[in-house]
């Protein structure tokens, strides 16, 4: 028995000359990644993972933006399958580049702050790395996650926090 999805919001494209439907088969839906629209999730990784998949398994004389189409909402769970679900106008989506753009538009920015903050807050001093060296990168990383929100305490807490054992030490005792 082959699954037969097919949302009201997506407008499947016609078949050009010398391809055919795609029947869906299990087989191709076990092996697509899950998004569930979690905050740690990133759904750029997860689209690249779509694309891999149907690139893979795409049946011969099958249009491969069809299937994308097809395939993608069996990809998402909890939060991410109600929103797609809650998109009720007939046809929206017409391509798949559309429904990335859709997608992304609703879960990258998230995404993206939460990476940030945790780039932010995971760097260590290396061992044979000097004082001055750390700071200079912990900056950099700031700086290009100027978007992160994160208050100055809590940065200052994040650097502290990535200081080798001695090193705060040495910093305590510049100040007296």
């Amino acid at each position: 028995m082959r699954p037969e999805y097919n949302p009201i919001c997506i407008n499947m494209p016609a078949y050009a000359p010398g391809r055919t439907n795609l029947e869906l088969e299990f087989y191709i839906i076990k092996h697509l990644p899950v998004f569930r629209g979690l905050r740690d999730e990133d759904p750029i990784l997860h689209l690249k993972r779509v694309e891999f998949i149907c690139a893979r398994l795409v049946p011969p004389n099958v249009d491969i933006a069809v299937m994308k189409l097809k395939v993608f909402p069996y990809s998402l769970m909890d939060q991410a399958k109600k929103w797609f679900l809650s998109i009720s106008i007939d046809g929206f989506i017409t391509s798949w580049g559309y429904l990335m753009e859709l997608f992304l538009s609703k879960y990258s920015f998230q995404a993206r702050r939460t990476l940030q903050r945790m780039k932010i807050g995971s760097p260590r001093q290396q061992v044979y790395e000097l004082y001055i060296d750390y700071y200079k990168r912990f900056q950099d990383m700031i700086y290009l996650n100027c978007d992160h929100e994160i208050d100055d305490a809590s940065l200052l807490s994040c650097f502290y926090q990535g200081l080798l054992d001695w090193t705060p030490l040495l910093v305590e005792a510049s100040w007296s």
